[in-house]
Formats: C-alpha cells, sequence, structure tokens
C-alpha cells in the first residue's frame, strides 16, 4: 500500500509561525501522529459541505 507524507506549503508555514508556540505543536503534532505515513488520510477526516 502506498504511504502518505505530509507537505505544507510556504504559505501554510507562514501562517502556522503566527501561531501561539503551544497551537503550533498542536497541529505538527496532530499532522505526524494522524497523517504522516497512513495508508487513507481520509479516514480522519470528512468531507466538506455547504456552498
Amino acid at each position: 500500500m502506498k504511504s502518505y507524507k505530509v507537505k505544507m506549503s510556504s504559505a501554510a508555514r507562514k501562517k502556522l509561525k503566527k501561531m501561539d508556540s503551544t497551537v503550533q505543536r498542536r497541529i505538527v503534532n496532530w499532522l505526524k501522529e494522524n497523517l504522516e505515513g497512513c495508508e487513507n488520510p481520509r479516514r480522519v477526516g470528512k468531507a466538506l459541505s455547504g456552498e
């Protein structure tokens, strides 16, 4: 099976750097724990709805 890798755009990195350091760590840790190396990244998300 294919293993996914998380890549962050430069715009996302800029926005992340503007956040509080605790929030930054929580986001990065969540991405590493839930998405990095997983076989199906859609298992932890849900489809967007609305307009």
